[in-house]
């Protein structure tokens, strides 16, 4: 009996195919972890390609919420971080100014220009404040859902944004470092127009996706490069935003 189950007992140890299919496996995981170095052991990358993701992202949902983004540094880190902004509203900024008197009944003003207004925004003329119902191009003229009062020729209309943080960004991809705990962190943003840094510089995404650049003069033609330098070994890397939308590094 002893002799009969010796001989009908399958052979102890790893068959060669096995033993193969473990060395495969082997060799896959080791591919995908020296191929994940670089993403991890290269912050200056790491960074760059946050901050083109965050740009990405904000003009997604801008486009899929039909809210105008706007993207700045954080006034309160401007060096490490950003911030994204939304409204209900579909232009980014605008301003003009009366071409005519505003009597105290008008609902309908005539502007010198209407270039950036959009039905939805809120106006801010001479200090009082109404929603545009409608904008016409053709006589440059704004329909308000309320009068203004009295107003001079020559008087400033602007449009008023009440900018929310949106949630969907949270701290680590608004971060230009991995972490934002970092108490000595590697990598610096910096904005610049023509090469010469701005601390002002704002990219503004409507609802059509369209990207208007500006800095704290205005809106600006010229394309915006966010550069991003590594304080420990000086070197440099850029996401440039083109007006209209174009991206690149």
């Amino acid at each position: 009996m002893a002799r009969n189950y010796q001989r009908t007992s399958p052979a102890s140890g790893y068959t060669l195919m096995e033993l193969v299919v473990v060395m495969v496996m082997i060799g896959i995981l080791s591919g995908i972890v020296i191929n994940a170095r670089p993403w991890y052991e290269n912050p200056l990358k790491n960074s760059q390609d946050r901050l083109q993701s965050a740009i990405k992202l904000a003009r997604t949902r801008a486009v899929n919420t039909t809210s105008t983004y706007r993207i700045n540094a954080d006034p309160n880190n401007p060096n490490e971080a950003i911030k994204v902004q939304r409204i209900r509203s579909g232009s980014c900024q605008a301003n003009a100014t009366l071409r005519q008197d505003a009597l105290a009944t008008d609902t309908t003003i005539a502007l010198n220009s209407v270039n950036g207004f959009a039905i939805g925004d809120r106006v801010s003329v001479g200090g009082t404040q109404a929603d545009v119902l409608s904008v016409n191009f053709g006589d440059n003229t704004l329909t308000l859902g309320s009068t203004v009062g009295a107003k001079a020729t020559g008087t400033k209309v602007e449009t008023v944004k009440n900018w929310k943080n949106d949630g969907a960004f949270l701290e680590e991809d608004l971060n230009i470092n991995k972490k934002s705990s970092q108490t000595d962190p590697d990598i610096r943003l910096a904005g610049k127009f023509g090469g010469t840094a701005v601390t002002g510089w704002s990219i503004c995404i409507n609802s059509r996706g369209l990207v208007s650049l500006f800095n704290a003069d205005g809106i600006v033609n010229s394309e915006l490069n966010l550069v991003l330098t590594n304080s420990r070994t000086n070197e440099e890397a850029r996401v440039t935003v083109a007006p209209g939308g174009a991206m690149g590094n």
